[in-house]
């Protein structure tokens, strides 16, 4: 309780929250929509499968180098381009009608929300070091959610009438405003003059078996 306080009376501390909340709205946004994306390009369910293979292999691939992009350019500036970059890349599986673009569009998709969801992270152990605070909890529980307002909000306008692109549109539209506004409680930020982990592939191995699953 007190995290929650914490976070909806500081904008240093609602701002990456809010970052927390943006990727599962994107998210289930897009998993309502599923079955009709699936039903305009004539895919199968094992189609279907492929493609999200390619998001879970995107987001493995960038949680390995996020680390080292984050020691250059600073985990304020990484988690404010990767939200923001992250939030148009949705628009590519909504949008094309080719399978294979789909692929390539899930697996972007995929490496921006691996890289901010690494950045994000590391944002908020970054504050709750400096201000000895404990907020981690707490900005998961933003996460969730955003998928339940994503999901549960969009369902409720789910029809048959429904243009998928147009709610997407909507959202994109809310959720970067207040990305904007809210940016520059964090976008300085830098880790501690720590030391960024190397990437070692044995680490990834029971990642890696999941995703095939």
């Amino acid at each position: 309780m007190e995290a929650l306080k914490l976070i909806f009376s500081n904008g240093r501390y609602f701002a990456p929250a809010f970052v927390f909340a943006s990727l599962n709205i994107l998210i289930g946004t897009w998993a309502i929509y599923i079955p009709k994306i699936k039903s305009n390009l004539g895919i199968d369910e094992g189609q279907l499968g492929v493609a999200i293979f390619c998001m879970a292999l995107g987001t493995l691939i960038f949680i390995a180098l996020a680390p080292k992009i984050m020691e250059r350019v600073g985990v304020g500036k990484a988690t404010a381009w990767g939200v923001f970059i992250a939030i148009f890349t949705f628009i590519i599986p909504f949008t094309t009608n080719q399978y294979s673009w789909l692929c390539i569009g899930m697996f972007i998709v995929g490496a921006l929300f691996g890289f901010t969801d690494v950045a994000m992270n590391t944002l908020v152990t970054e504050l709750e070091k400096e201000d000895d605070v404990h907020i981690m909890s707490a900005n998961h529980g933003f996460f969730s959610l955003g998928g339940l307002v994503g999901g549960g909000i969009g369902g409720l306008f789910l029809s048959e009438s429904s243009v998928p692109i147009y709610h997407l549109l909507i959202v994109i539209a809310i959720v970067l405003v207040v990305n904007l506004i809210f940016v520059n409680h964090y976008y300085t930020i830098k880790t501690a003059g720590r030391d960024t982990e190397s990437f070692q592939f044995k680490n990834f191995k029971p990642l890696i078996v999941l995703s095939l699953i």
